[in-house]
């Protein structure tokens, strides 16, 4: 389809995310031997490992066993990565508070895909320009 057409994909469309995943693509890429944990949580009613938890731990190379996952009362939905360094600690955390988080990030692609020629494009892809010096 993307041959035909501007196709996007994600598997989670909030713009912080999607942020938190870029800037810990690079913190990792500056500390390679960084101890790093995952943590997710979410309503009580959601089953399994929450798919944005499992999209972030292969980006950092981590076993998807090891991903905290808690549930309870109605969270919309917390990640957190905790890199642990020799005596100290860095944590990247997003929360989307509510469900309109993903509306807004929604209508951020849509205003970013426009003038793009057809593809397959993700969010790296559309973050990537803005962090350019």
């Amino acid at each position: 389809m993307s041959k035909t057409t501007t196709v996007f994909w994600s598997p989670n469309i909030t713009l912080g995310i999607n942020y938190l995943l870029f800037a810990s693509r690079y913190l990792k890429k500056i500390a390679p031997w960084v101890d790093i944990e995952i943590t997710e949580e979410h309503f009580k009613g959601k089953e399994g490992t929450s798919g944005t938890a499992v999209k972030i731990a292969h980006a950092l190379d981590i076993h998807v066993d090891s991903i905290n996952s808690i549930r309870a009362g109605g969270i919309v939905g917390k990640h957190e990565i905790i890199f642990g360094f020799p005596y100290q600690t860095v944590r990247l955390i997003h929360e989307s508070i509510a469900r309109e988080a993903f509306g807004n990030g929604a209508m951020f692609i849509a205003k970013n895909l426009v003038s793009k020629e057809k593809g397959l494009y993700n969010f790296e892809d559309i973050l990537l320009p803005y962090f350019s010096t």
